[in-house]
Formats: C-alpha cells, sequence, structure tokens
C-alpha cells in the first residue's frame, strides 16, 4: 500500500511540478496514518523530492545527490552530475538507482565497470550492448557483496542543450534480505 502510494505521490507531483513550475513544500498524509513530504522547488527546471518520515525511502527527480548507502566501492566518474536518485529500504531490502550524465566516452565506462565491479568483489552475470531508441546501450548486470541484484546501463545519448556531449549513466540495484 505504502509502496504505491509513493509511486502515486511521485506521479502527481510530477504533473503539479509540470504544471506550476513554483516553489512550495506539502505534505500528505497516507491512509495508514503516515506521513511522507513532497518537496517542489525551482522555477520552470529545480527538483522534486519525496519521502516518507519512517526513512524507508526517498525520491530525488531532476537533481540531487548519490544515496548515502550507495556502495562505496561501486565507482561514479569523477565529472558525474546526478539528474536522478532514489534509495528505499521500505520492505527491509535496499534498493536504490543513480541516474545522470558524464562526459566520460562509452567504451571508457564499460572498461571501466568491467575492471572495477569484479576487483571489489562483484560477479558480472551478463555484459550486452544493443541499440535502444537509436542510442547504442550497454547493460552491465551484477551481484555481491549483499547485493542480490546490480544493473550498469550506458548510454550514448543525443541530448541538447548543457548536456549535448554527455553520455548517459544509471546504476540500480536490489540489496538481498538479511
Amino acid at each position: 500500500m505504502r509502496r504505491s502510494l509513493f509511486a502515486g505521490t511521485a506521479v502527481l507531483a510530477l504533473f503539479v511540478f509540470a504544471a506550476c513550475g513554483g516553489d512550495g513544500d506539502s505534505t500528505t498524509t497516507p491512509e495508514d496514518g503516515g506521513e511522507g513530504s513532497v518537496g517542489i522547488t525551482g522555477e520552470g527546471g529545480g527538483t522534486i523530492e519525496l519521502s516518507d518520515e519512517d526513512g524507508g525511502g526517498s525520491v530525488t527527480i531532476g537533481g540531487g545527490e548519490v544515496p548515502s548507502d550507495f556502495p562505496d566501492d561501486i565507482p561514479l566518474p569523477d565529472d558525474f552530475e546526478v539528474t536522478a536518485a532514489f534509495s528505499g529500504n521500505e520492505t527491509g531490502d535496499l534498493a536504490a538507482n543513480v541516474s545522470g550524465v558524464t562526459a566520460e566516452a562509452v567504451d571508457d565506462l564499460q572498461s571501466m565497470y568491467e575492471q572495477a565491479l569484479p576487483d571489489a568483489g562483484y560477479t558480472i552475470t551478463s555484459n550486452s550492448t544493443s541499440e535502444v531508441n537509436g542510442a547504442e546501450t550497454t547493460a552491465i548486470t551484477f551481484e555481491g557483496n549483499g547485493i542480490a541484484a546490480g544493473t550498469v546501463s550506458i548510454s550514448a545519448q543525443d541530448f541538447s542543450g548543457e548536456n549535448s556531449d554527455k553520455n548517459s549513466l544509471s546504476v540500480a540495484y536490489g540489496a538481498a534480505s538479511p
């Protein structure tokens, strides 16, 4: 129930954010009596942040930071700019995703993760490259060190504006139950 409320709040916040583009904060009260908060900041290009009072999860769309519980042994490029982040621990299983852009070349990123993950004790379970929506995309899946399933996705994107010379990078994982 909480998960669907969290997802529904995220969708609602996106519509509000797109329509208003203004600054503001509000608090929502789920049916179970818990509280969550929705914060919308920035004029026409800020962030949306969702969190619950129990520390069970948070979502930041449009910027943010690498989640504090993101594994230190999974590297991110020095110039990595976070565009979206998610971290949740609602069911006792940690799940997270951090997405962003980097000027690093796709081939260099792929080589970095092919070496760094095994060096840190992870097992690469698959490694594939395909074309998705006209962009070359590499997906490296891995497990180990308490992570049941993880994926590094690297895409050569055709961005416009300030990110026109950057590629997309996303790292998502779900931790094994204790």
